[in-house]
């Protein structure tokens, strides 16, 4: 059968797309090996020995891998493997700003001199969203303890937003060190093209954009030196337990009938760090 010009050209743009597949994945697969060696070297020099174990943990919305580190006596840490060295930048400071400030975040252990891998304080695998999950099936009902819960909770993100600012350099927030109107409208943009347009509803466009536009204006009218967390939700908020009986003021803590006491901390490192950052117009 004789090969026209077309098919000629059709074979060799499978063989490029193909060569620069096989390229990306190797590229991808090398560099995420290197990393994990530089991780595991990272926990040797911090710990002083080898893991006696390392489990991988599930992703949680961003591209970073977590792994659970073990040593003999069962302790652990997590460990993390970013790909973008800003990102990471951003949680390795803000992190040791915020416990600087007392407040109620995992800590940094170690991180690698170009900050890809880092290791942080193992928080568990019990989340806020976890304990509530009786007053969701309730039909929002709460009872008294998932309610003294959420009230705990957003009393630590007022505290985060403006204890959090005192002596913060935004410069090393990401991806920019304020939330101005740019950051509204990619907001606003994202719900418009995920959330609105799927749903098939009929809408005027321009109208919509211009209501976007002004509501961006308002939201930024007024300066507000505040941190900006942004993405604080139920999954985001660990329930870490401990042996005190007593607050402290980096942990929360709340003895529940029948239950051992438990402490509310937060983790900003395992959800985007995007537009974080002081109000700005």
């Amino acid at each position: 059968m004789k090969i026209g010009r077309r098919d000629d050209i059709r074979f060799f743009l499978f063989l490029s797309f193909f060569s620069a597949s096989r390229f990306l994945y190797f590229k991808i697969f090398t560099t995420f090996a290197g990393n994990m060696d530089n991780l595991i070297a990272l926990y040797e020099k911090w710990s002083g020995h080898q893991p006696a174990k390392v489990e991988k943990l599930p992703g949680a919305g961003s591209n970073r891998q977590y792994y659970r580190f073990f040593d003999d006596e069962g302790h652990t840490v997590v460990g993390v493997i970013g790909n973008s060295r800003d990102e990471d930048h951003a949680f390795i400071y803000l992190a040791g700003h915020f416990k600087m400030r007392q407040l109620p975040v995992p800590q940094v252990f170690a991180a690698s001199d170009d900050e890809l891998c880092y290791l942080q304080e193992d928080l568990g695998t019990v989340s806020l969203f976890d304990e509530l999950r009786g007053g969701r099936e309730a039909g929002g009902r709460y009872n008294k303890r998932e309610r003294e819960l959420l009230r705990m909770t957003i009393r630590q993100l007022a505290n985060i937003q403006v204890r959090g600012a005192h002596g913060l350099d935004w410069q090393n927030c990401y991806p920019q060190p304020a939330f101005g109107q740019d950051s509204v409208l990619f907001d606003l943009n994202y719900f418009k093209y995920c959330f609105l347009k799927p749903t098939d509803l009929d809408f005027h466009e321009l109208k919509l954009e211009a209501n976007f536009r002004m509501l961006a204006k308002d939201l930024t009218a007024e300066d507000g030196d505040y941190f900006l967390y942004r993405d604080f939700q139920a999954r985001n908020v660990m329930m870490v337990s401990t042996d005190t009986q007593h607050p402290t003021p980096n942990t929360l803590l709340h003895r529940f009938p029948g239950r051992p006491a438990r402490s509310v901390l937060l983790r900003p490192g395992l959800v985007p760090l995007a537009g974080l950052g002081p109000l700005s117009a």
